[in-house]
C-alpha cells in the first residue's frame, strides 16, 4: 500500500520471492511441464524488445526472419509478403516498432529481394566443403 493508499505492484524474481508453496493444489500439468511452458513462451515472446531472444520458426523464404535489425533504431524487423501475378512473391522488410508501440510511422521498409541475394551470395562464398566439415565437428 501507497501512502495515498494506492496499491503499487511490480515483478520480483523468483528467486526474491518470500515463499513459493509448489503442489499446493493438484494441477493439470506437472511442475516441470509449467517451467518448460514459462521458457518457451519467454523464448516466443515476440512483443518483448530482446536482441538476444530466440524467435519462433515463421512460414516465407526470406532468410534473415527474425534476426533482421533495422539500422536505423536497432528494433528486430519483420517480413511483409507482397502476392503479385504468376505466383511472384515479393518480400519486404519491415521496422514497425515504433508503429506498434507508438502509433507512429514505420521506422524504413526495404525490400527483401536485394537483402536475400546478398545473404545468399554471402553464403555461398562462405559454406564451403571444408567450412561445413569444421562446424559440424564443433561439439
Amino acid at each position: 500500500w501507497n501512502v495515498d493508499g494506492s496499491i503499487s505492484f511490480f515483478k520480483v524474481p523468483r528467486d526474491e520471492w518470500i515463499s513459493l508453496i509448489r503442489n499446493a493444489h493438484p494441477g493439470y500439468i506437472t511442475w516441470d511441464e509449467y517451467e518448460e511452458n514459462l521458457q518457451r513462451i519467454k523464448d516466443n515472446a515476440i512483443a518483448y524488445n530482446n536482441i538476444n531472444r530466440k524467435t519462433p520458426p515463421r512460414e516465407g523464404p526470406c532468410l534473415l526472419q527474425g534476426i533482421a535489425i533495422c539500422a536505423k533504431c536497432g528494433q528486430r524487423m519483420t517480413i511483409r509478403y507482397k502476392y503479385r501475378k504468376q505466383n511472384r512473391i515479393d518480400p519486404v522488410y519491415l521496422c514497425q516498432r515504433s508503429r506498434i508501440e507508438k502509433g507512429a510511422e514505420n521506422c524504413q521498409y526495404i525490400p527483401g529481394a536485394c537483402v536475400d541475394k546478398a545473404i545468399g551470395d554471402i553464403l555461398i562464398e562462405t559454406v564451403t566443403p571444408l567450412t561445413l566439415e569444421v562446424a559440424l565437428e564443433v561439439p
